[in-house]
């Protein structure tokens, strides 16, 4: 499924550089990221680096319109007061995230700001391994999310950006140990990022 995900991106990036009649930006990004998932009432919170991608395009000069895909990769190193580091047969441990839709543009010149919304997926795999046991799970969510990202113009076609983006997850669905996807009711998981990068634009029609 991850495989998946990172295509899906892949895929965005690509349809809607083709399509874009005026400019396109790409940046990445690094920084801090913080889920919180409750089931049944119960809650814990994952702490992640997390490395990001965004990228937006802009139909036309004189529009405010754009769209925007964000991912992002975290490796989770903490959750409530457990260390990645202290789980000795902690083998894998990966969430992707994506968030696609439409953007809309505050602030322009020198400075410019956008805020997206669109549709968030977000997949996580956790696997624990050793000679006497192995254990693995994957969560893959769906729901809304949003981003606001933005980006200061250092030349025409470099800049440095700010992104915070959040995930509200109602859908979640769990398997565990290679067997079949099941909705996990009850469950809630807000995903938050914020990161700090560059990131090149271009100009489509100069």
């Amino acid at each position: 499924m991850k495989k998946l995900i990172v295509i899906l991106l892949i895929l965005v990036a690509c349809v809607s550089g083709l399509f874009a009649l005026d400019s396109s930006s790409f940046g990445i990004s690094v920084g801090y990221g913080l889920q919180s998932e409750f089931v049944s009432g119960n809650g814990t919170n994952t702490h992640s680096i997390v490395i990001g991608i965004t990228g937006l395009d802009k139909f036309r000069k004189d529009s405010n319109f754009a769209l925007i895909a964000d991912g992002q990769f975290e490796l989770p190193v903490k959750t409530g007061e457990i260390k990645r580091s202290d789980i000795n047969n902690l083998k894998q441990w990966i969430n992707i995230g994506l968030i696609f839709g439409p953007a809309y543009q505050l602030s322009s010149r020198m400075f410019k700001s956008y805020v997206g919304f669109g549709l968030a997926v977000k997949e996580q795999t956790f696997k624990v391994s050793s000679s006497i046991y192995e254990y693995s799970s994957l969560v893959l969510s769906f729901g809304p999310g949003i981003v606001l990202y933005g980006a200061y113009n250092v030349t025409d076609s470099f800049y440095i950006s700010a992104t915070l983006s959040q995930q509200y997850l109602f859908l979640n669905y769990a398997r565990y140990n290679a067997g079949s996807l099941k909705k996990v009711d009850d469950s809630f998981n807000l995903s938050s990022t914020l990161r700090l990068g560059c990131g090149f634009s271009f100009n489509w029609n100069n």
